[in-house]
Formats: C-alpha cells, sequence, structure tokens
C-alpha cells in the first residue's frame, strides 16, 4: 500500500537530488567562469600596462637614435670645416710659395 508511494517520493528525492546535483554544479562553473572573465580582465589589464611600457620604450629609443643621429651630422659637419679649412690654408700657403711668371721670366732672359 504504502510501497508505490515510496517509490515514487524516492523517484521525486533522486530526481530532486540530481537538479540539487546540476545547480551545484552549475553555480560552480558560474563561479569559475566569473573567477576567469575576472582573471582574463586583470590579464587585459596588464597586457595594456606592457603595452604601453613598450611604447614609452621604444618612444625613448627612438628618441635617443635622433639625439645621436643629430650629434653624428654635428661632428661630421664640424669635421668637414676643419678639412676645408685646413685646405684653405694650404692652397693659400702654396700660393704664396708660387714664383710669379714675371720672375721666371726674368731668371731665364737675365
Amino acid at each position: 500500500m504504502f510501497t508505490p508511494w515510496l517509490r515514487a517520493g524516492a523517484r521525486r528525492y533522486d530526481w530532486l537530488r540530481n537538479v540539487a546535483g546540476r545547480i551545484q554544479t552549475a553555480v560552480g562553473d558560474l563561479r569559475g567562469l566569473n573567477a576567469l572573465i575576472s582573471d582574463v580582465a586583470e590579464d587585459k589589464n596588464s597586457c595594456r600596462q606592457v603595452v604601453q611600457e613598450l611604447k614609452e620604450a621604444l618612444d625613448a629609443d627612438i628618441q635617443d637614435r635622433i639625439m645621436k643621429e643629430r650629434e653624428m651630422q654635428s661632428y661630421i659637419e664640424e669635421r668637414e670645416r676643419e678639412v676645408a679649412e685646413r685646405e684653405a690654408a694650404w692652397k693659400a700657403e702654396l700660393s704664396r710659395r708660387e714664383v710669379p711668371d714675371s720672375i721666371v721670366l726674368f731668371v731665364k732672359w737675365g
């Protein structure tokens, strides 16, 4: 007499346990997903931070290279000026040492 009722109750109990287990799993999965989303958000922020640091380092490197290029160009221009000055002084010295053509003619015919 109570057996069918007990069996129905047991089936309902098993079904409720099954549903409760599924709910617990779903809640655990949701907590896991929430933790995963938080981790992804933190990773995204840290990636942004790393990218920003890399950009800053690249900008600093570019500025450093530009300054070095300017310094090198200035050094080259200074050396070119020095060479031009030496060349002008050398040509002036040569022109002072050269004997004018009139003196050469005088010596030949003199």
